[in-house]
């Protein structure tokens, strides 16, 4: 895991079944999601993750796999953050 800008972070997982981390991820989400409640001192305090999931593999270059990572996060974003998309999701 590290940080490769602004708000975005690289999360890297060892190869697996992609339907597993994303179910991983979202349980993720929805326990950041309780955050703010313990942390009611920090009035308007809201913490939300969008995440763009993608495979990278031998047959395709990390910068590319990076780019459609990023594009994925950004279609979460807009679909309304706190989610997950992936390039199956993408494709519906």
């Amino acid at each position: 895991m590290g940080r490769i800008g602004g708000e975005e972070f690289l999360l890297v997982f060892p190869a697996g079944e992609k339907q597993a981390v994303k179910a991983s991820l979202e349980s993720f989400i929805q326990a950041c999601g309780k955050l703010p409640s313990k942390l009611s001192q920090y009035d308007g305090l809201s913490v939300t993750f969008s995440i763009g999931l993608t495979n990278v593999d031998t047959r395709r270059e990390l910068m590319a796999s990076m780019t459609n990572a990023d594009n994925l996060l950004y279609q979460a974003k807009a679909q309304g953050k706190r989610r997950v998309v992936d390039d199956e999701t993408n494709q519906q």
